[in-house]
């Protein structure tokens, strides 16, 4: 039996990377001559999980011996080459891949997505681990150029995330629901700083006073856009957090911005992702700034409109054919909001006729993750003839 070990934001109270973690679980556990084990930051998470195997990431000594056992690192998926929230996040991501090169191990990287990396110690950490990979597959094309543009010649598979193809159960209509209603994924973002890591900037709620500005902006634009959805289309504004603790507090600021809070229902904390689903699945429509927020929306075929906060969404956006619906935070406008929705409400059948024959050319090609992965198993790497 072969011994997989994956690691990438797993524990975390991100709900969109542990949904990543659980479409591929699902997807390597179809094989029953694996056995899957994952470093967590946090085992308590994952107590439904069987048989996966967990491993805290607190003992450096019981890291290196977890690598040193398996056959196969797994690293990904998810955001994880990137600099954008914090200097600090490559070299989070990525020292298991130096643990694994100096233990002769053999790692790949798994529809990972990347961002251009401001440093210049990052985009030679970056490609050192990725020409030292059995295989790369990024989810998006986006991802690929960045490789390239680091100088690393190699091949890389365009797949696409592992959540197009997550299987989950849709919970029954909930009682009390309302009839009308969109679902609302905002996130934090202006409260990012690129020297302190997120998780003290988070507990010292520091921010700095051009964030300040930024965010109080988009809280003028984002509350009175709700107000006039309320007023317009008699929705109810069903807001979702994807990361507990933190996006929560967004929605609640948001809020306190509006002049009829009364039409709004707060999900305070974190949903599973059955509830999930279900919410998004009958929802009129999704705005959502969440990558995973619209991924999963495209699931169930709910039109949605993007809020860009980063490459990776606008690159998801432009792959199903409907940039038209995704706006930037920079100088975004009540105006231009109101006229995205107006457009979405009398195109409706248009927008889900091309989202459901777009987003089937993803849930094809993000196949491609787990064939490259199992030639790797028994290959010292993977050649673009083989797939």
């Amino acid at each position: 039996m072969k011994k997989l070990l994956i690691t990438a934001f797993i524990g975390s109270a991100n709900l969109g990377d542990n949904a990543i973690f659980v479409a591929i679980s699902q997807h390597l556990l179809s094989n029953k001559t694996i056995s899957l084990s994952a470093f967590t930051s946090n085992i308590r998470r994952h107590t439904h999980m069987e048989p996966v195997r967990f491993i805290q990431t607190i003992n450096p000594i019981r890291i290196i011996s977890e690598i040193a056992r398996c056959d196969l690192l797994v690293i990904g998926g998810g955001g994880i080459i990137q600099d954008e929230t914090t200097a600090y996040n490559l070299i989070r991501h990525t020292y298991k891949a130096l643990i694994a090169i100096l233990l002769r191990k053999k790692f790949m990287f798994y529809a990972v997505g990347v961002s251009r990396l401001r440093s210049l110690v990052n985009r030679m950490l970056a490609r050192f681990v990725l020409e030292r990979a059995v295989a790369v597959t990024v989810r998006d094309e986006e991802s690929k150029n960045i490789i390239r543009s680091l100088g690393v010649d190699r091949e890389v598979f365009v797949t696409a995330d592992p959540v197009v193809n997550l299987r989950i159960n849709k919970l029954a209509p909930f009682p009390k629901s309302p009839k009308r209603y969109i679902v609302v994924c905002l996130r934090h973002w202006f409260d990012i700083n690129r020297y302190i890591p997120v998780a003290v900037v988070n507990k010292i709620h520091y921010r700095s006073q051009t964030n300040k500005k930024k965010y109080e902006a988009f809280l003028a634009v984002i509350a009175p856009f709700f107000d006039w959805l309320v007023s317009r289309y008699n929705y109810t504004i069903m807001f979702m957090p994807f990361f507990d603790q933190r996006d929560d507090v967004v929605h609640a600021d948001v809020m306190k911005h509006m002049k009829q809070p009364d039409s709004c229902i707060n999900i305070g904390r974190q949903p599973s992702l059955e509830e999930v689903y279900t919410r998004i699945a009958g929802a009129s429509f999704v705005l959502g700034m969440r990558l995973h927020s619209l991924i999963i929306s495209s699931t169930q075929n709910t039109p949605f409109i993007a809020l860009t906060y980063a490459r990776k969404v606008s690159s998801f956006v432009d792959e199903l054919s409907l940039s038209t619906y995704s706006l930037g935070l920079e100088k975004l406008t009540v105006s231009e909001l109101e006229d995205v929705c107006i457009k979405l409400h009398s195109e409706r059948t248009h927008i889900q006729s091309t989202l459901k024959r777009r987003f089937a050319v993803l849930q094809r090609r993000e196949k491609s993750n787990v064939r490259i992965l199992r030639k790797v198993l028994t290959a010292a790497s993977i050649l673009p003839q083989e797939c």
